[in-house]
């Protein structure tokens, strides 16, 4: 059991390595779209 519980460890940090290379992309992506959301959303309260 052991060796499985390592292996899962391994596979958790692989996987968190790869959120921690997206999450900048993501942020980017965030930062890009809130401004068209809030844009939408004064159009619909003005409309």
């Amino acid at each position: 059991m052991a060796r499985g519980h390592r292996r899962r460890r391994r596979l958790r940090r692989g996987v968190e390595g790869a959120f921690e290379v997206l999450d900048p992309a993501a942020l980017l992506w965030w930062v890009v779209t809130a401004p068209v959301r809030l844009l939408r959303a004064l159009l619909n309260a003005l409309g």
